[in-house]
């Protein structure tokens, strides 16, 4: 699998769980990101999901929870996109208004 794009490489895994090292949470509120990661970066899947109400985002992470996806691959197709479309895809199809606004 190719991991240049769409998954941090710092990422580690504690008790369970995949975070970032490098997080504030981490380091007594100090962020050692800065000048290391793009710390303001949000892929299209997290803009969109932002914006919808709760019942839509709660569909949305129902949808997630049913893949059953590692976190590698729920990152990159997170990041790509692919996660979203699907969705909206299977939504639009019980639902022809369904919007992804």
């Amino acid at each position: 699998m190719d991991l240049r794009e769409g998954v941090c490489r710092n990422l580690i895994s504690e008790d369970g769980c995949t975070l970032c090292p490098l997080h504030p949470a981490r380091h007594q509120g100090e962020d050692l990101r800065i000048n290391h990661c793009d710390t303001d970066y949000l892929c299209k899947t997290a803009k969109t999901f932002a914006k919808w109400d709760i019942e839509k985002q709660d569909a949305f992470i129902k949808f997630i929870q049913n893949q059953n996806l590692d976190n590698i691959t729920y990152s990159l197709k997170m990041d790509q996109g692919i996660i979203l479309k699907e969705f909206c895809d299977q939504e639009e199809e019980k639902n022809p208004s369904f919007s992804v606004k």
